[in-house]
């Protein structure tokens, strides 16, 4: 059993001297290492969480410059299509205008061309009618062959 409280004894002693080694050449070193690396992580989080609240600060941007240029590109939309729509109103306008200008040039025409049928016609009957009664002055009979006559020229004449 002695031997037994002098392990013992020996070891604790072990232990406190391994302790006081430790502490002199280990301990500062792992507590200085330890504390450089608890300073890292903390820097390390401290621009984690400046670059998160610039990421924020970016997003924020970004959305606002979206938002404007949604409005803008609605502004330009509505510009187009108000442009479109005079642009419409405008052709629209000057096709009317030229039909009924069309129009107009086609009524003048069949109004000279009727003019024109009817001065022809006015010219024919003329000459039938002085064809006609050429004729019948250089064969006056009598009252009823002078119808007959003129019936028979006319039927000849409009056949002409």
């Amino acid at each position: 059993m002695f031997t037994a409280s002098w392990d013992f004894a020996w070891t604790i002693l072990n232990l406190v001297i391994l302790f006081f080694v430790l502490r002199k050449f280990l301990f500062k070193r792992v507590t200085s290492f330890m504390d450089a690396r608890a300073d890292g992580i903390a820097q390390s989080i401290e621009a984690a969480d400046r670059r998160m609240v610039e990421a924020v600060e970016l997003k924020e941007r970004y959305e606002k410059m979206m938002d404007e240029a949604g409005k803008n590109a609605d502004e330009i939309v509505a510009t187009a299509k108000l442009r479109a729509e005079e642009e419409s109103q405008g052709i629209l306008r000057d096709a009317r205008t030229e039909a009924g200008a069309m129009i107009e040039r086609a009524n003048e025409e069949i109004r000279r061309q009727k003019d024109g049928i009817v001065d022809a016609a006015r010219r024919q009957i003329i000459d039938i009618a002085l064809s006609v009664s050429s004729k019948v002055l250089k064969k006056n009979i009598d009252e009823k062959s002078n119808v007959e006559y003129i019936k028979r020229l006319f039927d000849d004449e409009g056949a002409a």
